[in-house]
């Protein structure tokens, strides 16, 4: 049973929205993946969706006002019934771990998924995904059997803007002077754990359930 809520903190392309949805699939704890939640929002074109758009395909981070509103009302939600959540995505800066610590937040670990820089740029430059099931796929490693289509429903798959290579680089520039940060930030509160995310992922799991089960 699980009795702790887990923060990931990494690179883009490290591995945590796919060990997230392993471990939900494996235990009783919910994924808050802010990256869901703007996709959903642009997805329906609602006027928060057109904002978060330009911010996103620009490789910038969505503000934290935003962002940290979006995250209190899942927490909250996910709180009363008593539920343990992993946060994929957030925080992502000093100010929202501040934030987080603001609602009392205390019942965690962070895990944070090493991987090597190298490694995130060819994962991210590969990544394609169904516009329609939103199926990911990868050409290394879980490549289409129809590609450059859907193998479930045969639509054509598209690259995310935020997965061409300037917009990579990007990201990872303002992963390293926004969010780098934070693990210097949880390593001070003893609540930082290092996994290695080169690794196959069922060796990452298996480290990860040591850390959050009784």
């Amino acid at each position: 049973m699980v009795n702790k809520n887990i923060i990931f903190l990494g690179m883009p392309g490290s591995g945590k929205g796919t060990v997230s949805a392993n471990l939900e699939k494996k235990t009783n704890i919910v994924q808050i993946s802010t990256g869901d939640i703007f996709r959903e929002e642009i997805k329906n074109k609602t006027k928060l969706g057109i904002e978060i758009q330009k911010i996103v395909e620009s490789g910038s981070y969505v503000p934290d006002n935003i962002t940290n509103e979006i995250v209190k009302n899942k927490i909250f939600a996910l709180e009363k019934e008593n539920k343990k959540f992993i946060l994929d995505g957030f925080p992502r800066t000093i100010h929202q771990a501040q934030f987080l610590d603001g609602l009392n937040f205390n019942n965690y670990v962070v895990i944070y998924l090493s991987i090597d820089a190298d490694v995130v740029i060819k994962r991210l430059s590969e990544r394609f995904f169904c516009p329609k099931c939103k199926r990911t796929y990868n050409l290394s490693s879980f490549r289409s059997k129809k590609h450059p289509y859907c193998e479930i429903d045969e639509t054509q798959l598209i690259q995310r803007a935020d997965d061409q290579p300037e917009a990579v680089k990007k990201r990872l520039d303002v992963y390293e002077n926004q969010t780098k940060p934070l693990i210097d930030f949880y390593k001070d509160k003893n609540k930082l754990f290092t996994i290695d995310s080169n690794r196959n992922i069922d060796l990452i799991i298996k480290d990860i359930l040591d850390i959050i089960i009784d």
